[in-house]
């Protein structure tokens, strides 16, 4: 189930029943916390609730981590806050070096969807959950540590702990076909480990 939710890149929250029976220490919480993510690692972006069904504890913390998972799964962003993050992301580490070519990321951008609404007039509606393109020199350069450095840095910047993010990396000669509709390249994005796959 968790491939599935993360296959169809949905917000999720994560609830652990019987917290009653855990005895607490210091470090039990956090390390429960890594267990579950580890053992659910494709929906590492959710939030972790523990309950106790029986005796009722944090149970109204369900509701509110769902309303924050779907709250951050419909946010945009403008392009200003995008390479901003952007900026300070390869200014701390710099993009990697592959085969003697360095990766360079030029700007990035929500990935807008069309669409018609009521009143008969055009607005764009951002994607759900957020989409970021990456323009860059060659994608193919993006490296697994590189592309999981990007996720974590830009999901701890737009606090968007609960959704995940789908990145269309674009060379930056296609940068006026977003999203690209290729049949190697599905309409609903990359993760960032799948980013590796192009």
């Amino acid at each position: 189930m968790a491939e599935e939710i993360h296959t169809e890149s949905r917000a999720a929250v994560i609830v652990c029943n019987k917290w009653d029976l855990i005895d607490k220490d210091p470090t039990v919480y956090k390390n429960a916390v890594k267990y579950v993510k580890e053992k659910l690692h494709w929906l590492d972006y959710a939030e972790v609730v523990f309950t106790s069904a029986k005796s009722g504890q944090r149970i109204g913390n369900i509701m509110d981590a769902c309303v924050s998972a779907n709250d951050q799964f419909s946010k945009s962003f403008s392009t200003a806050l995008l390479n901003e993050v952007l900026r300070e992301a390869t200014f701390l580490q710099k993009p990697p070096v592959t085969h003697g070519k360095r990766l360079n990321i030029y700007y990035a951008c929500q990935v807008p969807l069309p669409r018609l609404i009521t009143d008969g007039s055009d607005a764009q509606v951002h994607s759900k959950p957020p989409g970021i393109a990456l323009f860059c020199n060659d994608e193919r350069l993006m490296t697994r540590d590189y592309a999981e450095y990007l996720e974590v840095f830009f999901r701890r910047s737009l606090n968007l702990a609960g959704s995940p993010i789908r990145w269309y990396p674009r060379a930056k000669r296609h940068r006026h076909v977003v999203p690209d509709m290729r049949v190697r390249r599905p309409a609903r994005g990359y993760s960032s480990k799948e980013l590796l796959t192009l």
